[in-house]
This record gives structure tokens, sequence and C-alpha cells, in this order.
């Protein structure tokens, strides 16, 4: 309710009721690059239904920092060599496993299908082993999920 936030304010919006439509556009505005803090999930009152989880909302500029693990094995810049692992510029949206300058992606990864999307980002930075079996990827992965949405956030950046 903006007239309730600021008392005698020009804008005509009423404002978003629904809590969880709020939380939805701080997610979206956080991704364009604010850093809204999201409103606390409420408690659970007997007998209700459980809250949805709240949405991790990944900083790029984090992402970068934590990113240097990455980088032992892979570049991230626009037409870069692939390295021990590939290029990952521009991966956010691609196919999981294809491309990326000829990269020999283990079977597994090549068979996965898809595209390397928040969700699919976020399984594989968990756990690269079991997300794609007989994957070629030694690391063990980022267990802190603000750590992997903050790399997703930076791997968006990376075109």
């Amino acid at each position: 309710s903006p007239s309730a936030f600021a008392s005698g304010t020009k804008m005509s919006f009423a404002g978003i009721s629904d809590p969880q439509e709020r939380a939805n556009v701080m997610v979206y505005i956080n991704s364009q690059g604010s850093s809204l803090a999201l409103p606390a999930v409420p408690e659970k009152k007997e007998g209700a239904a459980a809250p949805a989880a709240a949405a991790v909302v990944g900083d790029a500029a984090k992402g970068q920092k934590s990113f240097a693990k990455c980088a032992a094995c892979h570049t991230i810049n626009p037409g870069g060599a692939n390295g021990v692992g590939p290029n990952l510029a521009g991966v956010f949206g691609e196919a999981i496993g294809q491309g990326r300058g000829g990269f020999a992606f283990s079977d597994g990864l090549k068979a996965k299908g898809g595209k390397w999307d928040d969700a699919a980002l976020d399984a594989w930075l968990k756990n690269p082993k079991a997300f794609a079996a007989g994957t070629k990827m030694t690391f063990a992965g980022l267990s802190d999920a603000q750590e992997r949405a903050n790399v997703i956030a930076y791997l968006k950046t990376a075109k």
C-alpha cells in the first residue's frame, strides 16, 4: 500500500495484497540488480499448510568471487577457449551437455537433456555426480544454497 507507506503520495497504485506475489516481484527486482530484503516467512499456524519456501536471490558480484573456485578448470570470457572444463560464457539457457566449442562432455551429461536454467544449474552446482552419473567433473559441489544462487547470478551476466 504505497499510500499507507507514504501519506500524501501521488502514486495511484493500490499495492499488491498477496504476500507471495509481492515476494515474487521482489525476487524479480533483485534479479535485475537490486538487493531488497525478502519478507520473513510467516510462522505455520496449527492445521495450516506450510508456506512456500522463500526463493534464494543470488548476488552476481559475490558469485564472481565464488567462481574463483571454478576458474581452475573453466574460462568464462566470451569466445574463450575451453580449459579442463568448458568455457561457461553464455551457458545460461543453453542445452545441457551440448556445444561449448566441441567440448567432450560425458555421456551422462549429454543424455541429460534440457537447458541450463536456475533449477538445473542449482542441482549441478549442489552435486555434479548426482545430477549426471558418470560426469568427468571432480568438483564435489557447493553445499550452501546462497553461494549456488550467487554463482548462478554471475553465470547469467557472463554472455
